[in-house]
């Protein structure tokens, strides 16, 4: 038996951890509370399209005039329908943030659970606070961003049920399969690469891992269904023959870019540091936790010692692999780079064992920066809020049902996020977010809606200077702008005959409906 002051020093440790984490999670709440408004690339498109599914049925809205709800089983369903649901309670930006704060909560959980399962130092969860914000959020990647714990969790429940087989286990294996592909097809992807490096590691027990493999079979069956489904009724891909094209960045590039794919990143930020110091720690700890090894013969190594390490080198080998432009079967951009968070937190479970005593300072930069990292990230967000809350008010004037039409002028970026990341590009969503009716750079990929055929003209995103009032301005209620050199500029001629209703910032309110 452990002597009981063993035990209780190992009880408060896992107190001391539990506490840690719960702070650290409460750090990452306040950049997600704090301000209303995110600069999270896909978010408004995101938000849009959950409220045309809550609010498709109610006439007021004008959301059927344009409209067809398509509801499919098909991935972001693990997203769009929890905040669905939430909706019903509260806001949809409100359930949104909901949703995300469940997400943060997961990430330092799914950490420490698969470091006592593989035989790693729980502690490590603490390093894992800063990926909350990581880059796929900072991109609005949400579905894919709650989709990476999943993933931890999901090898956690393979392992277990290769190490000790039994009917609830594996039927969290198959539940867990099903879990990740209905969050993101990529999360699905990986998990099932790195399922089946675990289950290369136990070949010899090869009836065990025979039996695991069935239990994940089902989502497998269930995702070429769905792929197939979803080409005829191109949802979320392109129509025929299923066939792989896209465009693969070089490795040069694959190298030098990965710091930059890590972590939510800005102009003069301290995120070259932060992961640094992560670096560091990490090296320190694998170094330390070997040659305590090394010293003592008799410490053992966990069963499927090396799984974490297999794990790893499947997610690099992924990173490099996967191309950074996918045109076919389906459209997507970003692909390689996003599984280079789900490496890194895989890189962060190599420490073995645990440290104990005052060695536990060594975590202790790391925890420094994962509390002061959301604050910074909070005053970031802040600032974009204060800039882009303008465009809020005046939608908030407009009556439910209208036509709003969104033109945002010059840079699409801010300087309060990386400039490769254009918010503003999506932030015609907000108005019909706040009001209902069309959405003229809203998603076309058939989920949760389909377009009709009776959509008002529009200019195309980029190009907002070829607007005209006689040609699309006429076929709104409200236009709203953004960056107009000097009020009434897009109206050229028609401007005298078109009310500025109001002002705000870089934002103009102006009512066009029925002006020639």
């Amino acid at each position: 038996m452990v002597p009981l002051m063993f035990r209780r020093i190992d009880a408060r440790s896992q107190q001391l951890l539990t506490l840690l984490l719960v702070l650290g999670v409460a750090m990452a709440m306040i950049p997600l509370w704090v301000p209303r408004l995110l600069p999270l690339l896909d978010l408004p498109n995101h938000l849009a399209a959950i409220t045309i599914w809550n609010n498709y049925h109610s006439p007021e809205w004008g959301f059927q005039r344009f409209y067809d709800l398509s509801t499919p089983l098909v991935p972001y369903w693990g997203y769009y329908f929890p905040v669905h649901a939430l909706s019903w309670i509260f806001s949809v930006e409100t359930s949104n943030k909901i949703f995300l704060s469940i997400y943060a909560a997961s990430v330092p959980l799914s950490m420490l659970v698969a470091a006592r399962q593989f035989g790693r130092d729980p502690w490590v969860s603490i390093l894992s606070l800063p990926f909350i914000f990581n880059y796929n959020l900072m991109y609005g990647f949400i579905s894919y961003c709650a989709g990476i714990p999943l993933i931890f969790l999901g090898v956690v429940c393979v392992d277990r049920a290769l190490n000790t087989p039994s009917q609830r286990r594996l039927m969290l294996v198959l539940i867990c399969s099903f879990a990740v592909y209905f969050m993101h097809l990529l999360n699905w992807f990986v998990f099932g690469l790195c399922a089946i490096g675990l289950l290369l590691l136990h070949v010899r027990r090869w009836r065990t891992a025979l039996t695991v493999g069935l239990y994940m079979a089902p989502s497998v069956a269930f995702a070429l269904w769905n792929v197939h489904s979803a080409s005829e009724q191109k949802v979320l891909m392109t129509p025929g023959p299923v066939k792989f094209t896209g465009a693969w960045l070089p490795g040069a590039t694959l190298i030098t870019d990965l710091p930059h794919r890590l972590l939510l990143d800005w102009t003069n930020s301290s995120v070259s540091w932060l992961l640094l110091v992560l670096l560091v720690s990490v090296i320190f700890l694998v170094t330390l936790g070997a040659i305590r090894h090394h010293s003592n013969h008799d410490l053992p190594l966990p069963a499927g010692r090396y799984s974490v390490e297999v794990m790893l080198l499947i997610t690099m080998v992924t990173y490099c692999f996967l191309p950074f432009t996918m045109r076919t079967p389906f459209h997507w951009w970003n692909v390689g780079p996003r599984v280079a968070t789900i490496a890194a937190m895989f890189f962060l479970l190599l420490p073995r064992g645990e440290r104990t005593g005052w060695l536990r300072l060594l975590f202790l930069p790391a925890l420094l920066i994962s509390f002061i990292y959301p604050l910074q990230i909070n005053a970031q967000f802040r600032s974009f809020n204060e800039r882009a809350m303008g465009m809020v008010r005046l939608a908030e004037r407009i009556p439910r049902g209208s036509l709003t039409l969104t033109l945002t002028l010059g840079e699409k970026s801010d300087v309060a996020i990386a400039k490769d990341v254009v918010p503003y590009t999506e932030f015609p969503a907000y108005p019909q977010i706040l009001a209902g009716g069309f959405n003229h750079v809203g998603w076309k990929s058939n989920f949760p809606f389909r377009l009709r055929s009776n959509l008002p003209p529009s200019p195309h995103w980029a190009r907002p200077t070829e607007f005209r009032q006689e040609i699309h301005g006429y076929h709104y209620d409200y236009v709203i702008t953004q960056n107009e050199p000097v009020d009434g500029f897009l109206f050229g001629q028609s401007a005298p005959r078109v009310p500025l209703i109001a002002r705000d910032g870089a934002w103009r309110l102006y009512q066009t409906r029925g002006i020639r």
